[in-house]
């Protein structure tokens, strides 16, 4: 079973998330603070990461930048509600983008495709 460690300060947003994720068969982690990522890829050692874009006083590419300083070659999705920010400069370093919604089928996708698991039909 897959770990996915999903980072979103919203905690509807994780609930949403955990719960299909977890009907998915994935193990799924939570954190709402993007201070404590890297302590959390650390011990929790996550297949993937699902990253919000805006993280209250954080932004979701500063720590995706420290994760990728500290030497984690984890994928990360990055999810964010504004389509043209996966265009930005900005946000080269992530594995891939999901435009943030409660419809998670563009997200279970790139999930499966970046765990290199069959789509399931």
């Amino acid at each position: 079973m897959s770990r996915i460690l999903v980072i979103d300060d919203d905690p509807s947003i994780r609930l949403l998330y955990s719960d299909e994720l977890r009907e998915e068969g994935y193990d799924v982690i939570e954190e709402g603070d993007g201070m404590k990522v890297l302590q959390l890829i650390r011990e929790e050692r996550p297949d993937l990461i699902v990253l919000d874009e805006k993280l209250g006083r954080l932004r979701g590419v500063e720590v995706l930048k420290e994760i990728r300083r500290g030497g984690a070659s984890v994928p990360v999705i990055l999810c964010t509600a504004y389509p043209l920010l996966r265009h930005s400069q900005k946000c080269t370093g992530a594995d891939d983008y999901a435009t943030k919604t409660s419809d998670l089928s563009e997200l279970k996708i790139k999930i499966r495709g970046l765990l290199r698991e069959p789509l399931i039909s």
